[in-house]
């Protein structure tokens, strides 16, 4: 084989080796508690639109936001802090630091990157697979040494659980552990969605 075949058939592996780029995920803004937050160079407001290679600028470690993945119509809850935990200036850089490249094709999660679960207005976190109907959903809290039940509602597709800021109009603390329960009080099914799931709560107006 002469020279110029070989090195056109090394150049035709050499393309398929190199890293084909990704398209960057877009979100949107659905909710920010505080107007002193800045992605790249722009202000952050409710409505607007920017990709996961866009660095966010924070002031305050309480400060959040609500975003939808227009990819994947799926809600998370972006944090100063949770920003800090993964040393990340960007959404890009915050999923590898917690070895995921982005959040497409991981089905019903919704908070897909970290252990603590942030919560602002409401909090929403995939139900799964629905298998059975009519079923009660509650979260279980365990304040000193008292077991307290809080009925749940599931959003209108049934893929989410909502939880509301008044699950912790039961205790002065600003986290909490719970446990989803599913239960079918006919048949006495019972169903542990999550176990010890963490929520902390963040303030709705911060700096």
């Amino acid at each position: 084989m002469d020279k110029r075949k070989t090195t056109l058939i090394l150049l035709f592996f050499a393309m398929f080796l190199l890293p084909i780029p990704m398209e960057a995920d877009k979100y949107k803004v659905l909710y920010t508690n505080s107007d002193n937050i800045r992605i790249d160079d722009r202000p952050v407001t409710v409505g607007m639109e920017f990709e996961d290679v866009n660095y966010i600028n924070w002031l305050s470690d309480s400060q959040a936001m609500k975003v939808l993945n227009l990819s994947t119509n799926r809600i998370m809850v972006v944090t100063a802090q949770g920003f800090k935990r993964k040393k990340a200036m960007s959404l890009e850089e915050y999923f590898l630091s917690s070895k995921h490249l982005s959040t497409r094709g991981y089905g019903n999660m919704e908070f897909l990157t970290d252990t603590i679960y942030y919560m602002l207005d409401t909090l929403t976190i995939s139900a799964g697979v629905d298998i059975r109907d009519n079923v009660l959903d509650e979260a279980v809290i365990k304040i000193g040494d008292d077991w307290i039940n809080i009925k749940l509602s599931k959003t209108t597709n049934k893929q989410d659980v909502i939880i509301t800021r008044s699950i912790f109009s039961h205790t002065s603390a600003s986290s909490i552990y719970i446990d989803i329960v599913e239960e079918d009080e006919k048949t006495g099914w019972r169903y542990y969605l999550y176990r010890n799931l963490y929520i902390k709560l963040l303030p709705l107006h911060a700096e």
